[in-house]
């Protein structure tokens, strides 16, 4: 399996914005949490009781390149915790309406949908709202769990992990829902929800929930990675100046871009095409080998007008051989993530480092890059800030008994994947 998109919140972002994603409702009751109650800084949340301003939509979103790959098998994990209170009913209710945590969707609609239920049990159904399968177990207010959902042509599976023995059984994994032949993923798949993006009823009362810790794979996709049930993301940012050093008028200062959450009164300002700037960014934890990594930063353009092009790349260095994204088009005045295209968004996950498989060794040698490819006269480019993002297994939660093992990392190559806008240059076919 290949990992598609994932995040960990740990730039004041959703992921980094990695794989595409976003949150539906700024100006709603989706956000980034400085104090979550999940590890880490930062975590994402969503109150499905105010959608405000995109109605029956909350949550967060991963898209993928291609509106008409055609999926076999997709696999979801993340970090969940449950809402503070049961205000419907003192006893079972977190809602007084059905709540989606997790949908696979297309332009149409969406092709399988996890909900918590009236009775704060999960269950899946498909695009046709007819059930594929409940699970028995009710969730309990203010606790954490780990979900993993397998989803493939003639089998569906939910996985609940009991981080805090909540159920009596110890932490250990459920099998929730086990359903065959229910029907295939009735494609075309173009996103992976955190939440809902199709017209989900909003309940009237209920609290936030959290997540963190998200991640989305294609199983059947090659760089293959080991089965997991949980991953952990983490995040280096920039450290000491790097091999390209053109911005600035060549004279860059990597303490101008190392800020984890992104803070537009100190940059890095390119203006010629061909210009690159390079920066070291912290080793991995301890030997820890990275299952997919990406870079994480914010830019914007700083003079011209809305139809000013300056156009970037940005990438992996490793001193001696570049591994970079597609050219992106930077014509925004405001700060956004990089591999944002005019509203769009297509950021690329490195599986590997041009065709070799992550290690320790090679992923501590590497360093986050940017390349100007045009420019404009009339405007220059502001990196404000860039570091690499990489997610690993949670040694700390193993995977299901009962799920099939993966093939090692080292077992199959192939290039990397991108998951990013929808009709971006480079679809992932999976």
């Amino acid at each position: 399996m290949s990992v598609i998109a994932f995040t960990g919140f740990e730039n004041n972002s959703f992921g980094n914005k990695v794989g595409a994603g976003w949150l539906f409702n700024s100006g709603g009751g989706d956000a980034i949490v400085t104090s979550p109650v999940l590890d880490g800084t930062y975590a994402g949340q969503y109150d499905p009781t105010d959608p405000t301003p995109f109605v029956g939509s909350y949550g967060f979103r991963f898209e993928v390149d291609d509106p008409t790959m055609s999926a076999t098998r997709i696999m979801s994990v993340w970090h969940i915790h449950t809402p503070a209170t049961k205000p419907a009913d003192s006893s079972t209710d977190f809602y007084d309406e059905i709540v989606a945590v997790y949908e696979l969707s297309g332009s149409s609609g969406f092709s399988r949908r996890l909900t918590i239920n009236t009775d704060d049990k999960l269950h899946l159904r498909d695009r046709d709202e007819a059930s594929v399968g409940e699970g028995s177990k009710i969730l309990v207010a203010d606790k954490d769990y780990h979900i993993r959902v397998d989803t493939q042509s003639n089998k569906d599976v939910v996985y609940l992990f009991d981080d805090e023995n909540t159920f009596g059984g110890g932490a250990i994994w459920y099998t929730e829902i086990d359903a065959d032949d229910h029907g295939n993923l009735r494609l075309p798949f173009e996103a992976a929800v955190f939440g809902t993006s199709f017209d989900k009823a909003e309940p009237t009362v209920g609290d936030p929930i959290q997540i963190d810790n998200c991640a989305v794979f294609d199983m059947d996709a090659t760089p293959t990675t080991t089965a997991l049930g949980a991953i952990v993301v983490r995040l280096k940012m920039a450290s000491a100046d790097g091999t390209d050093g053109d911005f600035d008028a060549g004279s860059p200062d990597w303490n101008d871009v190392s800020e984890a959450s992104p803070d537009a009164t100190d940059y890095s300002v390119g203006d010629a095409a061909g210009e690159k700037l390079s920066v070291q960014v912290g080793d991995a934890d301890g030997t820890e080998i990275p299952l997919a990594v990406t870079v994480v930063g914010f830019a914007l353009r700083s003079g011209g007008s809305a139809n000013t092009d300056i156009d970037y790349k940005y990438g992996l260095y490793d001193g001696t051989t570049y591994d970079m994204s597609d050219t992106v088009l930077e014509a925004q005045a405001s700060t956004q993530q990089l591999g944002a295209s005019q509203g769009t968004r297509s950021h690329k996950i490195w599986n590997q480092f041009n065709d070799l498989a992550w290690s320790n060794p090679i992923f501590d040698g590497m360093e986050a890059a940017v390349e100007i490819i045009t420019a404009d006269n009339s405007a220059t480019w502001r990196l404000v800030n860039i570091g690499l993002s990489y997610c690993v297994a949670d040694t700390t939660i193993g995977s299901p008994a009962d799920f099939p093992s993966a093939p090692s990392q080292t077992e199959s190559v192939g290039s990397a994947f991108h998951s990013g806008a929808l009709g971006s240059a480079n679809p992932m076919v999976i």
